[in-house]
Protein backbone atom coordinates (compact mmCIF):
# COMPACT_ATOMS: atom_id res chain seq x y z
CA UNK A 1 0.00 0.00 0.00
CA UNK A 2 1.23 3.57 -0.86
CA UNK A 3 2.36 6.06 2.26
CA UNK A 4 -0.62 7.16 4.06
CA UNK A 5 -0.62 10.81 5.56
CA UNK A 6 -2.42 13.08 7.38
CA UNK A 7 -3.79 16.20 4.91
CA UNK A 8 -2.36 18.89 7.60
CA UNK A 9 0.97 18.00 6.33
CA UNK A 10 0.21 19.55 2.97
CA UNK A 11 2.20 22.56 1.88
CA UNK A 12 0.41 25.27 -0.51
CA UNK A 13 -0.32 23.48 -4.44
CA UNK A 14 0.10 19.96 -3.15
CA UNK A 15 -2.66 17.65 -3.16
CA UNK A 16 -3.97 14.21 -1.96
CA UNK A 17 -6.39 11.93 -2.22
CA UNK A 18 -8.63 11.02 0.86
CA UNK A 19 -8.47 7.35 1.79
CA UNK A 20 -10.07 7.72 5.31
CA UNK A 21 -11.27 9.45 8.13
CA UNK A 22 -10.11 8.57 11.13
CA UNK A 23 -12.19 10.58 14.47
CA UNK A 24 -14.34 8.96 17.60
CA UNK A 25 -16.72 11.57 16.90
CA UNK A 26 -19.65 10.85 14.57
CA UNK A 27 -20.76 14.29 14.62
CA UNK A 28 -17.58 15.46 13.74
CA UNK A 29 -17.28 12.96 10.69
CA UNK A 30 -20.88 13.70 9.35
CA UNK A 31 -19.51 17.89 9.56
CA UNK A 32 -16.84 16.86 6.57
CA UNK A 33 -18.94 14.38 5.23
CA UNK A 34 -21.66 17.08 4.20
CA UNK A 35 -18.86 19.44 3.02
CA UNK A 36 -18.19 17.00 0.61
CA UNK A 37 -15.03 15.02 1.97
CA UNK A 38 -15.17 11.46 2.07
CA UNK A 39 -13.00 8.97 0.79
CA UNK A 40 -11.35 8.90 -2.97
CA UNK A 41 -11.59 13.02 -2.62
CA UNK A 42 -9.37 15.12 -4.09
CA UNK A 43 -8.20 17.55 -2.34
CA UNK A 44 -5.27 20.23 -2.84
CA UNK A 45 -4.05 22.96 -0.35
CA UNK A 46 -4.13 26.17 -1.55
CA UNK A 47 -3.01 28.71 0.90
CA UNK A 48 -2.59 28.85 4.35
CA UNK A 49 -3.02 31.83 6.76
CA UNK A 50 -0.21 33.62 8.04
CA UNK A 51 0.08 32.04 11.55
CA UNK A 52 -0.52 28.50 9.68
CA UNK A 53 -4.26 28.23 10.93
CA UNK A 54 -7.10 27.78 9.35
CA UNK A 55 -5.89 26.15 5.82
CA UNK A 56 -7.88 27.24 2.60
CA UNK A 57 -8.24 23.66 0.12
CA UNK A 58 -9.86 22.98 -2.76
CA UNK A 59 -11.99 19.96 -3.57
CA UNK A 60 -15.08 19.54 -5.85
CA UNK A 61 -15.01 22.95 -7.58
CA UNK A 62 -14.84 25.17 -4.64
CA UNK A 63 -12.88 26.15 -1.80
CA UNK A 64 -12.84 25.53 1.91
CA UNK A 65 -11.63 26.72 4.82
CA UNK A 66 -10.75 23.97 7.61
CA UNK A 67 -8.50 24.11 10.53
CA UNK A 68 -5.35 22.15 11.07
CA UNK A 69 -6.93 19.78 13.70
CA UNK A 70 -9.55 18.79 10.89
CA UNK A 71 -7.34 18.01 8.41
CA UNK A 72 -4.99 15.87 11.14
CA UNK A 73 -7.80 13.39 10.58
CA UNK A 74 -7.96 12.86 7.44
CA UNK A 75 -5.37 10.00 5.79
CA UNK A 76 -4.60 10.16 2.46
CA UNK A 77 -2.10 9.87 -0.22
CA UNK A 78 -0.25 12.25 -2.28
CA UNK A 79 -1.03 12.90 -6.00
Amino acid sequence: MENLITLDTLHPKEAARVVSIDHEDPSLCRRLFAMGIVKGVEIEEIAESPLGDPVSVSLRGYVLSLRKEELKILKGVKL
